[in-house]
């Protein structure tokens, strides 16, 4: 489940930088310092943890879930909330860029 969150997060940021490419013409594949180096560092640390540390299983009031995975769904939510804020910019920028081509 967190395996499918992450990927959905990683495919709408794709979208995003797709569609804000073909709006302003600029390729940009970071979103707020984050790019696709920062996100296989964190990966390479992820595993890097578990190797050393193992992957120990947590109990939770809704169930268990492994170390890993809680490292996945935090770096999914992260994914999520830089495509929420990155819209909101975008959208804040494109806005004020057409307000000023009115005038």
């Amino acid at each position: 489940m967190k395996a499918i969150l992450n990927f959905e997060a990683v495919w709408l940021l794709a979208i995003f930088v797709y569609v804000l490419t073909y709006v302003t013409g600029v390729f940009r594949i970071s979103s707020s310092k984050i790019g696709p180096t920062e996100i296989r560092a964190i990966a390479v640390l992820a595993n890097t943890i578990i190797y050393f540390v193992g992957n120990p299983k947590i109990e939770f009031l809704f169930g268990t879930y492994t170390l890993y995975s809680l490292i996945v769904f935090g770096v999914a939510i992260m994914l999520f909330f830089l495509f929420i804020t990155n819209i909101m910019h975008e959208a804040r920028n494109l806005l004020q860029a057409e307000e000023k081509g009115k005038t």
